[in-house]
């Protein structure tokens, strides 16, 4: 694990070796954190294709960890194999919802977080990810918000942060404001 000041932030790095490929996690862990409590939220925050984990952090750690620290959340920044997320079944196609499975189970594990309040959020392309996620692990998932306000239909059972929830800037990018109405909705 290396430890990275991101935006005046303390964000820690891990990696992982999932089927065979590295992969890249950044996390940030609440002020005064307690493993031993075991009621830590978890959010896992899923980057838009082309992206990165950092550019993520980068745009919206302030706001994420503020929120992060009041409301005693751990929150990850997976990075996606080759920059896009899996969210197909193509013959030879990564498994980013294995991925995403096995690194939550890590966290509620090592970081003593709440295995019934693991909440997923995805901007862009990662709120695809997010829907695929409520998809294949709806026993494991808390709720899922699609920050890229996608209006596709949605047909499984994990409750999905309500579209009209996410306000988008101009350029389709989601604004603070949209992060904010994520935590109140996590929180209910």
């Amino acid at each position: 694990m290396r430890q990275d000041n991101l935006a005046g932030q303390t964000i820690y790095n891990t990696d992982f070796i999932i089927d065979g490929i590295p992969r890249n996690c950044l996390f940030y862990i609440p002020q005064h954190h307690n493993k031993e409590v075991n009621q830590y939220r978890l959010l896992i925050v899923l980057h838009d294709s082309g992206s990165t984990s950092k550019n993520v952090v980068s745009r919206y750690g302030d706001v994420l960890h503020a929120q992060s620290d009041s409301l005693q959340a751990v929150v990850l920044y997976p990075d996606a194999a080759g920059k896009t997320w899996s969210t197909g079944n193509a013959p030879g196609s990564v498994n980013d919802a294995g991925f995403i499975s096995i690194i939550a189970d890590y966290f509620v594990q090592r970081y003593g977080c709440n295995a019934k309040e693991l909440f997923v959020a995805g901007l862009g392309q990662g709120g695809a990810m997010a829907r695929k996620l409520g998809c294949d692990l709806p026993s494991k998932l808390a709720g899922i918000a699609d920050l890229s306000a996608s209006l596709q239909p949605y047909t499984c059972t994990v409750p999905l942060l309500p579209p009209d929830q996410v306000q988008l800037l101009q350029n389709g990018r989601p604004d603070t404001t949209a992060f904010l109405k994520m935590w109140q909705f996590f929180s209910k």
